[in-house]
């Protein structure tokens, strides 16, 4: 994983980011699966489909076990040349 590229582009993904309000700013996400994920659920979204988007050419992203699709769903969201 890039990790300076993931640090870097972190906050970018939330209104007030290191506060106890921070939210995502892009809708996009956590508008994927409204009725299957809890709103901290969704706060991940953003992070996690970073995380696969820094992902070095050699890599994969595995997630072992799935509530509701919401998470894996927000992870490949715009990164389909990921898997």
């Amino acid at each position: 994983m890039d990790l300076q590229k993931f640090l870097e582009k972190l906050p970018q993904q939330y209104q007030d980011w290191g506060s106890p309000l921070m939210s995502p700013i892009s809708e996009q996400l956590t508008l994927l699966s409204p009725k299957t994920a809890s709103y901290p659920d969704r706060n991940l979204f953003p992070l996690l489909n970073l995380a696969v988007a820094c992902l070095q050419p050699d890599e994969v992203y595995c997630q072992v076990g799935c509530f509701r699709r919401g998470s894996l769903v927000a992870a490949f969201c715009n990164n389909s040349d990921r898997y």
